[in-house]
């Protein structure tokens, strides 16, 4: 781990899903349009979660992530970039198989969910007191992302009055994609929870050695 990095790739999302809500001519070539996606434009699977169709939806979108992916990249983890693209495909893929109905979508919230999974399970398989907190936070996101598929809706948007629409498959996306990365990634981390198991199992490790 290197503390201290410039948060890069955290910054270059920023940027995109800015640029996207400030220039309508980005948006429309970005934004998750069904019937573009039909026709051949298949970046727009992926471009689709840099557009926000309103301002609270593109304040709590980026804000978050610049947070969360601060915090990542700070902590000297070298991922991000790669969590955000397959979370991006991911939550695209998902939204036009699983919904044929969606015309439109766009939003960060699968990104986001993507990076506070890959922060929390990389903090939850480093050593010290931290590592409790961080494995309270996964379960805790496991759990908001459970509610919202059953309720069909954000926690978030609910509390704030429906400022705008949310697909909560798109978090469900993005905790999937960002498992999926650390485990090919960063396999060799689970190595503490493998020990931990183990103790609790009188010895016998369920862990895979790598």
């Amino acid at each position: 781990m290197t503390p201290g990095r410039c948060p890069v790739w955290t910054l270059l999302v920023c940027a995109v899903a800015a640029a996207a809500f400030f220039f309508d001519r980005i948006a429309d070539a970005l934004i998750f349009d069904r019937v573009a996606i039909d026709a051949g434009q298949w970046w727009r699977l992926l471009s689709g979660n840099f557009v926000h169709l309103s301002t609270a939806h593109f304040a709590i979108d980026v804000l978050a992530f610049l947070a969360v992916g601060t915090l990542i990249e700070v902590r000297g983890e070298r991922h991000l970039g790669l969590v955000c693209l397959v979370a991006g495909l991911a939550t695209g893929l998902m939204l036009y198989w699983q919904l044929p109905h969606l015309r439109y979508f766009g939003g960060l919230s699968g990104i986001v969910s993507a990076a506070v999974t890959y922060l929390c399970l990389a903090g939850a398989c480093e050593s010290g007191p931290r590592r409790a907190l961080f494995a309270v936070a996964l379960g805790l996101v496991a759990l908001k992302i459970s509610v919202e598929l059953a309720l069909d809706g954000s926690l978030l948007t609910a509390t704030l009055g429906q400022p705008f629409v949310s697909v909560p498959q798109s978090h469900l996306a993005g905790a999937g994609a960002a498992l999926a990365t650390f485990l090919v990634t960063r396999t060799r981390r689970l190595r503490p929870i493998g020990r931990a198991i183990a103790s609790c199992t009188g010895g016998r490790t369920l862990m895979p050695r790598l």
